[in-house]
């Protein structure tokens, strides 16, 4: 079929857009991810500690009785470490790519 996504037809890779960078705390940036099932993820973030970088899905976020702001849950997880680890060895890179960071450790 003329046209027809391929498996490794940029159409049929994650992808990232609008990485904005934040540099606060470990917080590097924020960033929309695209999955080849059409999900759209808004406000991933990109977290850096100790030479370590990871990916998190926004959560929701109370404030302290101090007034302070801390996050609760996120709104998306996965079921086993197997999972996250897959995921962070997939989408880690393209997100390092888009900030413009060099390869990192998986966390």
């Amino acid at each position: 079929m003329p046209g027809a996504n391929t498996p490794n037809s940029p159409s049929r890779q994650p992808r990232i857009s609008n990485a904005r960078r934040i540099g606060k705390n470990a917080l590097v940036g924020a960033f929309d991810l695209h999955l080849v099932s059409g999900f759209v993820f808004r406000g991933c973030m990109l977290l850096e500690s100790h030479g370590v970088r990871w990916i998190n899905f926004p959560g929701e976020q109370w404030t302290k009785p101090d007034g302070t702001k801390a996050w609760k849950k996120p709104f998306v997880e996965f079921e086993t470490r197997e999972a996250r680890d897959r995921f962070q060895a997939q989408i880690l890179p393209l997100a390092e790519a888009a900030f413009g960071l060099e390869a990192s450790d998986v966390a």
